[in-house]
């Protein structure tokens, strides 16, 4: 057997079901969560999501609705946090937002410089 085929084996799909369905059971919102969201040529944001936020939005929806499940036959990164749990978070009375307007530089050499942090500090300490 082929590492590959161990992969893909029932035993090891199953394992992996089981992994989810038991953090599924035990899943309670823990902690406070900070979130960008980039928006090439729009407005996106910088937002920090309290707890209790997360708490409340999550009691509201419950487990079936805030969680999405990773979907079979699929590559999933694991357990997400569904599209309508986040844009109940990303609107409730507690989430703070700094809005930020994303634009990319439209000179090639200065958007290639800022998208290159080693030669932006290089340029930045020669000019010292």
């Amino acid at each position: 057997m082929t590492p590959l085929d161990e992969l893909f084996s029932d035993e090891v799909l199953l394992e992996k079901i089981r992994q989810v369905t038991r953090f599924v059971e035990a899943y309670e919102p823990k902690c406070d969560m900070l979130l960008v969201v980039v928006r090439w040529g729009g407005t996106g944001g910088f937002y920090g999501i309290p707890l209790r936020a997360k708490a409340e939005v999550f009691e509201t929806l419950g487990k079936e609705r805030y969680l999405r499940l990773p979907k079979r036959g699929t590559n999933p990164r694991g357990v997400e946090i569904s599209s309508e749990g986040m844009e109940k978070l990303l609107k409730h009375r507690l989430t703070k937002v700094l809005e930020i307007d994303w634009q990319r530089p439209t000179d090639l050499e200065a958007r290639e410089l800022k998208l290159a942090p080693y030669m932006r500090w290089l340029q930045y300490w020669q000019s010292d």
